[in-house]
């Protein structure tokens, strides 16, 4: 079958016909976006850049095969009006690539870690206010909760401080990880761990006792806590059992799945939720800060008809970025 189909390797000219002047004693400016290429640019003019091999990270091949993103490698991103990848695999480029560009500029004092963290934790809150607000608007009555408006927002507030806890945890779980197989085994243990000690799947009262502690250290305990006490502390739950030890129907379904009984513990969920938040947010800053950078990958040089010929260590600097004149 050689030969039925086209190559899609081709070369292309990053540089041509370009002159110019770069005098001594002389401050000069070098512009441009993350990963543009302003490295690789200057390593170039110093004659620090091999012109017969090209550098490709082994660390970024292989994401990019594990998130299915190989095929569309070449593929440029595209915007309204030009077609390009699509919104989920725009989703995981992004969660590629984020982390080794802010790497490389803070090995070269360019991005401190709170200029790169907390512009990411502040503009998730209206998000997350968005995107609570509409799944609880198109659920809560149409499921059929307390229709009082004052357990509407009451429940909107657990949501959305769930969700900034949620999004909080996961950045800190990214940045301990640094390489997106450790956080997705990281992530899933996390997940796995807070679902099964959260008193959802197994109540509080049916936990071992030294496990126990496990129950109050889950941050889901505390959310799903506040949406039942919300609910279940209704009027439309208040008719009484007869049983001198739970006065209500409300709380005696509260009580039998291991829940908090008293209003007052609806507040104090959702303040440790947000609490929780400020904590997760805090460590992914200062994990950004003081964490090193992924170690050093290996990469593959190739002569130009795509045989590997040797191995050798890229320097940190170069990790997470690629320098190549073709395009396969």
């Amino acid at each position: 079958m050689a030969g039925l189909s086209p190559s899609k390797k081709r070369t292309v000219n990053i540089l041509q016909d370009v002159k110019g002047i770069v005098k001594p004693s002389r401050m000069s400016l070098l512009l441009g976006p993350p990963g543009s290429g302003k490295t690789t640019l200057l390593k170039a003019l110093a004659g620090r850049l091999d012109n017969d091999i090209k550098d490709t990270s082994l660390i970024t091949d292989n994401i990019l095969k594990i998130l299915k993103l190989d095929s569309c490698a070449d593929t440029m991103v595209g915007d309204d009006m030009i077609r390009g990848i699509s919104g989920g695999e725009k989703k995981r480029v992004t969660t590629v690539f984020r982390l080794p560009v802010f790497f490389k500029q803070r090995s070269s004092m360019l991005y401190p870690a709170w200029a790169f963290g907390l512009p990411i934790c502040l503009f998730s809150i209206p998000v997350s206010l968005i995107e609570s607000g509409i799944w609880v608007t198109l659920t809560y009555y149409s499921i059929g909760f307390a229709p009082a408006a004052s357990r509407f927002f009451k429940q909107l507030l657990a949501f959305f401080s769930t969700y900034q806890m949620t999004l909080s945890l996961y950045r800190f779980i990214a940045v301990v990880g640094r390489k997106l197989l450790v956080a997705n085994i990281l992530g899933f243990l996390t997940m796995v761990t807070v679902i099964v000690l959260g008193g959802f799947i197994i109540t509080k009262d049916d936990i071992e006792l030294w496990m126990r502690w496990g129950y109050y250290l889950s941050p889901i305990m505390y959310g799903q806590n506040a949406i039942s006490i919300n609910e279940f502390l209704d009027n439309r739950w208040g008719n009484l059992t007869g049983s001198p030890h739970e006065s209500t129907v409300g709380k005696s379904l509260l009580k039998e799945r291991g829940f908090f009984t008293d209003e007052y513990w609806y507040w104090i969920c959702v303040g440790v939720l947000l609490g929780l938040s400020l904590i997760f947010n805090f460590l992914f800053i200062a994990a950004l800060e003081f964490l090193n950078a992924p170690a050093d990958s290996k990469a593959m040089i190739a002569d130009d008809d795509s045989e590997i010929v040797s191995t050798r260590k890229l320097p940190p600097s170069s990790e997470g970025s690629s320098s190549t004149s073709e395009i396969g």
